[in-house]
């Protein structure tokens, strides 16, 4: 599953704890940094029962911003998106849901395991309240990412469909903005194996829609594992219609500039046709 992903970086689990690089919440470094990033951290770790051996972790991505607004975490075969383990992922039998917002932690109080499910999320690890919106999930019906992620493999959106966890930029909703922690929580995992992967993230930094940021983030192991800003792709032909002056990759999609003549026509001025009838034109050459 690794070599799918030329560009990950395999790091010795046990060198992690040794250069103290676990994170712990609220964290001054998380909030204080200075640009995109992925956070992994320990969320528990389980000693006892059905979970013995495993621990939970909680990703988020970290932000420069509080008003920073994420869009959308994406996979397809250009930009695949991996969120794995070198075992498997627990998937609670009970909750067996793909997203944190579809927990209802009433239930943990009879079904403790169930707090420890496996999940992606923009934000919410519970269902929404007031000012919250519901992240959705698009995919391959044929090649489904839910489907094997809830079987307890790895979160894997790399064919020509692609796949997303995303949500709708409605006004009000306040879990897809980074706020005062510079944080935002992008999912839950159970595992007793070491995560690996890369993460492909669409931002509104600051609020603005347009132009929207993209950027990819490969991480193994707990710890701050920095984003790189892919460039946004355009026309850059100047003489185009469509030119973009902020593209820094042309991707193709230049529309040329019609040059051709019109052939003018007349009507005369006294005439009069219903407003469903093609009008009668002479060419006035």
């Amino acid at each position: 599953m690794w070599a799918k992903i030329s560009i990950l970086r395999p790091l010795a689990w046990a060198s992690l704890s040794l250069m103290g690089v676990a994170m712990v919440p609220g964290s001054a470094w998380a909030e204080s940094s200075e640009a995109y990033g992925l956070v992994i951290e320990v969320h528990a770790s389980h000693s006892d029962g059905d979970l013995a051996g495993l621990t939970t972790y909680r990703m988020y991505l970290s932000t420069p911003h509080d008003n920073d607004i994420i869009s959308a975490i994406y996979g397809d075969d250009e930009l695949p998106l991996l969120i794995g383990t070198s075992t498997s992922f627990h998937q609670d039998p009970i909750a067996s849901e793909v997203l944190g917002s579809q927990m209802n932690p009433a239930f943990f109080t009879f079904y403790p395991d169930m707090a420890f499910d496996s999940w992606l999320t923009i934000g919410l690890d519970g269902p929404p309240s007031e000012n919250e919106g519901e992240p959705l999930t698009i995919g391959n019906s044929n090649n489904n990412w839910e489907t094997n992620f809830e079987a307890g493999g790895d979160v894997v959106m790399a064919d020509a469909i692609g796949g997303s966890v995303f949500i709708l930029n409605a006004p009000n909703i306040t879990n897809n903005i980074s706020g005062e922690d510079h944080r935002i929580l992008l999912g839950q995992f159970t595992t007793d194996g070491e995560l690996e992967g890369q993460v492909n993230v669409q931002m509104f930094t600051q609020g603005i829609i347009n132009p929207s940021d993209r950027m990819t983030i490969p991480f193994s192991g707990v710890g701050v594992h920095p984003a790189t800003l892919l460039e946004p792709c355009g026309c850059m032909d100047e003489t185009a219609c469509n030119y973009n002056p902020l593209a820094d990759c042309d991707d193709g999609s230049c529309i040329a500039v019609d040059t051709e003549a019109p052939s003018w026509t007349y009507f005369p001025p006294d005439d009069t046709i219903a407003c469903d009838e093609m009008m009668p034109t002479i060419d006035d050459t």
